[in-house]
Protein backbone atom coordinates (compact mmCIF):
# COMPACT_ATOMS: atom_id res chain seq x y z
CA UNK A 1 0.00 0.00 0.00
CA UNK A 2 1.66 3.28 -1.17
CA UNK A 3 0.47 6.67 1.05
CA UNK A 4 0.35 9.73 0.38
CA UNK A 5 3.85 10.53 0.41
CA UNK A 6 4.16 7.96 -2.20
CA UNK A 7 6.31 5.73 0.63
CA UNK A 8 5.42 1.93 1.69
CA UNK A 9 6.37 0.49 5.20
CA UNK A 10 9.31 -1.73 2.70
CA UNK A 11 10.78 1.59 1.95
CA UNK A 12 10.95 3.53 4.48
CA UNK A 13 12.10 0.49 6.42
CA UNK A 14 15.06 0.56 3.57
CA UNK A 15 15.59 3.88 3.79
CA UNK A 16 15.88 3.88 7.63
CA UNK A 17 18.41 0.67 7.31
CA UNK A 18 20.20 2.21 4.89
CA UNK A 19 21.69 5.09 7.36
CA UNK A 20 21.56 3.20 10.59
CA UNK A 21 25.38 2.59 11.00
CA UNK A 22 25.84 6.48 10.36
CA UNK A 23 23.55 6.89 13.53
CA UNK A 24 25.40 4.84 15.89
CA UNK A 25 27.88 6.80 18.02
CA UNK A 26 25.87 10.11 18.02
CA UNK A 27 25.94 12.22 20.82
CA UNK A 28 22.60 12.28 22.53
CA UNK A 29 23.19 15.89 22.99
CA UNK A 30 23.89 16.26 18.50
CA UNK A 31 20.46 16.93 16.66
CA UNK A 32 22.56 18.69 14.35
CA UNK A 33 24.59 16.09 12.90
CA UNK A 34 21.56 13.81 13.16
CA UNK A 35 19.44 16.22 10.89
CA UNK A 36 22.46 16.27 8.65
CA UNK A 37 22.63 12.66 8.12
CA UNK A 38 18.93 13.20 7.44
CA UNK A 39 18.84 15.36 5.24
CA UNK A 40 22.42 14.26 3.17
CA UNK A 41 21.19 10.92 2.80
CA UNK A 42 17.30 10.72 3.11
CA UNK A 43 16.40 14.06 2.48
CA UNK A 44 12.96 12.50 0.04
CA UNK A 45 11.37 10.69 2.73
CA UNK A 46 9.56 12.39 5.37
CA UNK A 47 8.07 9.18 6.86
CA UNK A 48 11.63 7.46 7.91
CA UNK A 49 12.82 11.17 8.49
CA UNK A 50 9.85 11.38 11.20
CA UNK A 51 10.55 7.26 12.47
CA UNK A 52 14.24 8.66 13.41
CA UNK A 53 13.75 11.88 14.70
CA UNK A 54 10.72 10.60 16.93
CA UNK A 55 13.17 8.14 18.36
CA UNK A 56 15.82 10.54 18.69
CA UNK A 57 13.79 12.48 20.95
CA UNK A 58 12.70 9.57 23.26
CA UNK A 59 16.01 8.99 23.88
CA UNK A 60 16.57 12.08 24.69
CA UNK A 61 13.62 12.14 27.00
CA UNK A 62 15.18 8.62 28.97
CA UNK A 63 18.34 10.34 28.65
CA UNK A 64 18.01 14.10 30.36
CA UNK A 65 14.77 11.95 32.58
CA UNK A 66 12.33 14.42 31.36
CA UNK A 67 8.82 14.47 29.94
CA UNK A 68 9.19 14.62 25.30
CA UNK A 69 7.22 17.96 25.52
CA UNK A 70 9.98 19.26 27.71
CA UNK A 71 12.69 19.12 25.28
Amino acid sequence: MTYVTGETIETVRSDIDSIKDLLVGIPIDCPYKLRSILDCHIPNSPTARAAVEIAYYQLMSGHYRTSLDSL
